[in-house]
């Protein structure tokens, strides 16, 4: 790890937030209408557009593979009036929970970016999205990668894809999920462990204008997917992202909540029960997170009802732990402190469809859950 990580680590998690507030009309279509659904390749694509407050934009790629390992890498700009910086990072958690935690801060004279698509290029870091696949080269950190992510839907974004936080719109984000669901394939390396990859990518472009003192208290993201070579019409993604707004914006909650089978939609929601069933901790840690859920959906003529519960536990990040004492009290006085859980998830339930047939699932991969303290 860089000597820079621990204030990266600060920089990356501090500046994440989501709100929202739009026509409802317009968003209710589109919720019912996700096929129809179109993101201009521009809307991907890094900016360098300037605004009153604290821009943090970012790419977050996921991918779930080889029954087990999972990568997390981002790439985010965060430009506010005292700090101006580019950087990345890569978490790759193997099946049975170690993890390879790395990270980057890129001179900005190195970056060259595309504004009519997502591409962004350092020399030698490089990920690019033509539409149909996304390309990411990596090597830095003890860690490289050469991955290709077929896309299997369109890109899509979750209403609008702006969510205004404020009536004024001056505070908001914008999301647009470039890869829904794509097959992955390519290699790793991480601390000399080679692997050939396959598997299941995710990959979502996101814009906040916020400041970075007003954390969002609460954040599950959630993405499954049926074991790789399950035959026609048995093959789905289950994906949740759901946040509670900071008090300044009501605590409102924002549920998101998508369904795919066979690379197709299902549906797309944000009505759905989400709830805890057992809680738990960690050694050394003071906070709890939640080990199980249940989960139940009805949405056009379908209904899913399951369970999903902790298999293995990765990673958990409290952003003060490895700061220096100096930093630390200087943050305390502006920052709560959000602390991060990572573990992979099981999930098992059922899937009614309109015309009465049931459909048993059995799903795994990543979920991680924020709490600001």
């Amino acid at each position: 790890m860089t000597r820079n990580a621990p204030l990266l680590l600060v920089i990356v998690l501090l500046a994440s937030a989501t709100a929202a507030i739009a026509d409802s009309a317009e968003l209710d279509y589109l919720w019912d209408h996700p096929g129809e659904v179109r993101v201009p390749n521009e809307n991907v694509a890094f900016s360098d557009t300037k605004y009153a407050h604290a821009k943090n934009e970012s790419i977050f790629i996921m991918t779930y593979f080889n029954d087990g390992w999972i990568l997390m890498y981002s790439i985010f700009h965060l430009d506010t009036r005292l700090l101006d910086r580019w950087g990345m990072y890569a978490l790759v958690a193997e099946p049975d929970g170690t993890y390879h935690w790395k990270t980057l801060i890129v001179k900005e004279s190195e970056i060259v970016i595309a504004g009519d698509h997502l591409y962004y290029s350092d020399g030698i870091n490089m990920v690019e999205d033509t539409g149909e696949k996304l390309h990411v080269v990596c090597d830095f950190d003890g860690f490289s990668c050469d991955l290709e992510f077929e896309k299997l839907m369109p890109a899509w974004q979750p209403g609008t894809g702006r969510d205004d936080y404020s009536e004024d719109g001056e505070y908001f984000q914008y999301k647009a999920v470039f890869v829904p669901w794509a097959d992955v394939n390519g290699r790793i390396e991480t601390d000399g462990i080679k692997l050939r990859v396959a598997g299941y990518g995710y990959g979502e472009k996101t814009l906040f204008v916020n400041p970075l003192t007003w954390h969002q208290p609460y954040l599950h993201a959630l993405r499954l997917y049926t074991p790789r070579g399950a035959e026609s019409g048995e093959n789905w993604h289950i994906a949740i992202h759901e946040v509670v707004l900071n008090e300044r914006f009501g605590l409102k909650r924002i549920p998101r909540l998508t369904v795919a089978r066979d690379g197709n939609w299902v549906f797309t929601t944000r009505d759905y029960v989400f709830e805890p069933v057992e809680t738990g901790t960690l050694e050394g840690v003071p906070y709890e997170y939640g080990t199980k859920f249940s989960l139940h959906v009805e949405k056009d003529g379908y209904r899913l009802d399951g369970v999903f519960k902790e298999r293995v536990f990765f990673h958990f990040t409290d952003i003060f732990e490895n700061l220096p004492l100096w930093v630390k009290n200087i943050l305390v006085v502006f920052f709560k402190r959000p602390v991060y859980f990572r573990y992979v998830a099981q999930f098992k339930g059922e899937m009614i469809g309109p015309d009465g047939v049931i459909h048993d699932l059995e799903m795994g991969g990543p979920y991680e859950y924020v709490v600001v303290y």
